[in-house]
């Protein structure tokens, strides 16, 4: 811990040890792809419930979906700074904004396709 302020945020720094173990992780280690949804499993089975039941849930995914956009978007506001940290940040939150937007316009797909 660098420091610690008044109301108890704790500022931190990255070892060497640490920056070499991230630098290992980041070039050495392949990202793991796969993705369970327990979402989609749901969807798989929604022949199980009547047309109306299925439409609600899929309902209840489209607006999870629009809260998740509104949310990230109000995150987006907030990074104001120019340096690699938030460049990254703003990158990593695009990934969020795009997926939460093909979820909600996905799940509307779906809705009409019930």
């Amino acid at each position: 811990v660098l420091s610690a302020g008044a109301r108890g945020r704790k500022e931190y720094a990255i070892t060497p040890e640490g920056k070499a173990e991230l630098r290992t992780w980041m070039a050495d280690t392949a990202p793991v792809y796969t993705r369970r949804s327990d979402m989609l499993l749901r969807v798989f089975f929604l022949n199980t419930l009547p047309d109306e039941d299925a439409r609600t849930y899929l309902a209840t995914v489209r607006d999870a979906a629009s809260t998740q956009l509104s949310l990230l978007n109000t995150i987006g506001d907030g990074i104001t700074s120019e340096d690699a940290v938030a460049r990254n940040g703003r990158i990593a939150l695009d990934y969020g904004l795009r997926l939460a937007e093909l979820q909600r316009d996905w799940a509307a797909w779906a809705i009409s396709q019930i």
